[in-house]
């Protein structure tokens, strides 16, 4: 047994008079390592709970968040299960998704595709102002996807490996409110998706212990891949230099999001905060910023 403590809703920010309400609770989980909680860790993280409220409040705009440290298994929440437009973030489930159609044989990561003009899309991307005069390896789609977050990419391998095939991948991996319903840019409502299971997902890829559908060398170098996508940006905008991060980000016109794996030299920090409303995207940027810093700054009070 581990505890679960949860943060939602009316909390007390005293220097702004607002109010959420901070409720605990217990739940069987995995047990990550053999370190056991103690006491103090319940006090500590009432004052983490308070930390993070206060930056809650000052959020431009509307987030939903979860985070798991992943050695101890404990957990904090706001709205983890709300369900919200994905944005890019969508393309790591279906990175996921396709490692495992070609690990099941439907695929393969050296074959070629051919892209046609129906992949193409506007937003993110560089396969969308290029000539399509050469083929593209899935695994360079892929790359080009995560790396690149390029809508063209991920539109040639949604049409190649099938959304209902990938949709299913997305089931066996847990995913429920998380779904691929249309390509890329091709409808007006976005995919959705929630911080709670995208948390679960980013466990999974950096736990290869974990039971899943996820072969653990899949796991492995999808870790690998995100590592590389803009450690900077985000949630990686202020961490400490001895704090690494592997994540992926999403932006729509008032969405800004990221997702991602913190490691820092005691622990492993799973986080998604996606925020919906945002009045500024540079200031949601900062804000996920100063969220990566606070979660580093505080992970020694929550590992033993």
């Amino acid at each position: 047994m581990i505890r679960s403590i949860s943060f939602a809703g009316r909390i007390l920010i005293l220097s702004i008079g607002i109010l959420f309400l901070i409720s605990s609770s217990v739940s069987d989980k995995k047990i990550f390592s053999n370190t056991p909680l103690y006491a103090a860790t319940i006090n500590r993280s009432e004052i983490l709970n308070l930390k993070l409220s206060e930056l809650i409040s000052k959020c431009p705009g509307t987030p939903s968040i979860k985070i798991l440290f992943l050695n101890s298994g404990y957990e904090m929440e706001f709205r983890s299960g709300k369900v919200v437009r994905a944005a890019s973030v969508i393309k790591l489930p279906i990175c996921v998704a396709v490692m495992s159609l070609c690990r099941k044989g439907k695929g393969s990561l050296p074959e070629p595709i051919s892209l046609v003009e129906e992949d193409r899309t506007s937003g993110s991307g560089i396969l969308r102002h290029r000539r399509f005069n050469r083929d593209y390896t899935v695994e360079e789609l892929i790359k080009l996807m995560i790396l690149e977050s390029d809508n063209t990419a991920t539109n040639a391998l949604i049409r190649r490996f099938g959304l209902e095939e990938i949709q299913n991948e997305f089931e066996k991996a847990g995913l429920i409110k998380t779904k691929l319903k249309h390509r890329i840019l091709e409808a007006s409502e976005d995919n959705p998706i929630s911080s709670s299971e995208i948390v679960d997902l980013l466990s999974a890829i950096a736990d290869t212990s974990q039971e899943s559908s996820i072969h653990p060398d899949d796991r492995r170098w999808i870790f690998d891949l995100l590592k590389q996508t803009s450690p900077g940006a985000r949630l990686g905008r202020y961490l400490p230099d001895e704090a690494k991060i592997a994540h992926k980000t999403g932006t729509l016109r008032r969405e800004v999001h990221d997702a991602g794996i913190i490691e820092t030299d005691s622990n492993k920090i799973i986080v998604s905060a996606l925020i919906e409303k945002a009045k500024s995207r540079k200031e949601a940027e900062r804000w996920l910023g100063r969220l990566g810093r606070l979660i580093c700054e505080t992970k020694n009070d929550l590992t033993y």
